[in-house]
């Protein structure tokens, strides 16, 4: 990246980072079906699978949230950073370019993925409860079974995108070298 231009185009690549997160967000995480239910409501349950992440995260226990949450921010951060990097060129230099984007990639990754789990685990014990509230017991159940591709790819892109980050610098640093 030329440091002495004013405006770089490159760092607003990371600007697809809250793009699919914004997306991803609408797009249900598990597949609908009986056994993975997320709340209540009237009376009637409904099924993860129904309602997009988002509204999946919001009806789910405030220690989920704070996962999701923590997402959210990180997300926001790359976004205002790619922005300001694109402008400003004393934060396209390397030193403080990688340790601020490893930050907030190790924040997003952290959120998106103990997020998911977590979410997995909170739609397994509220449909168990729901279930033996309506004297319906089974065994040997898993929400995580009920994923789908989405949740998948959210919990994967931040660790890609880890790794990629760390291998770019790895080899910009040797190049210079």
């Amino acid at each position: 990246m030329d440091k002495k231009t004013k405006f770089e185009w490159r760092p607003l690549l990371f600007l697809l980072i809250p793009l699919w997160t914004v997306i991803a967000m609408f797009i249900p995480g598990f597949r609908d079906g009986e056994y993975d239910l997320v709340a209540v409501e009237g009376g009637k349950p409904i099924s993860a699978g129904q309602v997009g992440l988002f509204k999946a995260y919001l009806y789910s226990s405030d220690f989920v949230k704070i996962f999701f949450f923590l997402a959210l921010i990180s997300v926001g951060l790359i976004g205002i950073y790619a922005v300001f990097a694109a402008f400003f060129p004393v934060l396209r230099y390397r030193r403080v370019m990688v340790p601020t984007i490893m930050v907030l990639f190790v924040l997003l990754g952290v959120g998106y993925i103990a997020g998911a789990f977590l979410l997995a685990n909170y739609v397994e014990r509220f449909t168990i409860d729901y279930y033996a509230s309506q004297k319906r017991i089974f065994d040997d159940y898993s929400a995580l079974a009920f994923m789908n591709l989405n949740l998948l790819l959210t919990m994967a892109i931040p660790a890609v995108l880890f790794i990629w980050w760390i291998w770019t610098s790895i080899a910009v640093a040797v190049k210079k070298n």
